[in-house]
């Protein structure tokens, strides 16, 4: 997930020039946001279950 937020690092604050062709190659690598996406799921029904006791 390191590569993730470093790329969102890029983008967001425009550390450098942005590369068209490097922003499409990643929609290819999304694993590590699909990953991330699927913690959080897990993060927010342990919660609500936890609440709901």
């Amino acid at each position: 997930m390191a590569k993730a937020a470093g790329f969102r690092n890029l983008l967001v604050h425009q550390y450098g020039e942005i590369d068209d062709n490097a922003v499409v190659a990643s929609l290819g690598r999304l694993q590590d946001l699909q990953e991330f996406v699927r913690a959080v799921l897990e993060w927010v029904k342990a919660g609500v279950q936890h609440d709901a006791s």
